[in-house]
């Protein structure tokens, strides 16, 4: 996200305000439940499995590491037109993993802790 400076110049203020944004409070978990249940720390194991049986509903996973192609795979499975924002797009995500990026342990270790639930959906 640009409102917190590129990636590679972030500075430790920069990461932390990052970690505490909306794009980091369990992102995943909050699309699935529709917001409902995301409540920070609050955020219940109920949420949690309600967001899993959700996604045991799904026959698609899309992998970051070439989720332009998936996108553009599931648009040609449902027959319709490729969006415009993946065309000949490669996620700057592709580059490197967080660890990699994120230059501060506490900001990563605190990423970790806060997306606790996020982790757990995929494991």
């Amino acid at each position: 996200n640009q409102k917190y400076g590129k990636t590679e110049d972030r500075t430790q203020q920069q990461w932390e305000a990052y970690a505490k944004s909306e794009y980091t409070n369990n992102f995943a978990l909050n699309i699935l439940t529709s917001g409902e249940c995301v409540q920070e720390e609050r955020t219940t194991t109920a949420c949690l499995e309600r967001a899993k049986a959700l996604l045991e509903r799904f026959t698609i996973i899309i992998d970051q590491a070439c989720l332009n192609e998936g996108i553009m795979e599931v648009a040609a499975l449902l027959d319709k037109p490729i969006p415009e924002s993946v065309r000949g797009h490669k996620p700057k995500s592709a580059k490197s993993t967080p660890r990699e990026r994120i230059p501060y342990d506490d900001v990563y270790e605190s990423l970790i802790e806060r997306n606790a639930m996020d982790i757990a959906l995929y494991e």
